[in-house]
């Protein structure tokens, strides 16, 4: 529901984090990081999928699971 954080299971293959976006960007979704992530890098989230307009980036393989919640944001 809007306005309501939902959790998705998510399948990452080599895919990088967005560290920041503007604020034209929505940011969608974000990972908690682990606490040997947050060591490494000092940050406690990062974004994992924007939209812009019409467009959307993920971090993640979101055709890769079985929720379809991703792939119908982008269905027409």
């Amino acid at each position: 529901q809007s306005g309501e954080a939902a959790t998705t299971r998510a399948m990452f293959i080599r895919a990088p984090a967005i560290l920041s976006a503007k604020d034209s960007v929505k940011v969608l979704a974000e990972y908690t990081t682990t606490d040997e992530q947050k060591a490494a890098t000092g940050r406690d989230k990062v974004i994992v999928a924007v939209r812009e307009g019409k467009l959307m980036a993920t971090a993640f393989h979101p055709e890769l699971t079985d929720d379809l919640r991703w792939l119908l944001l982008i269905s027409p």
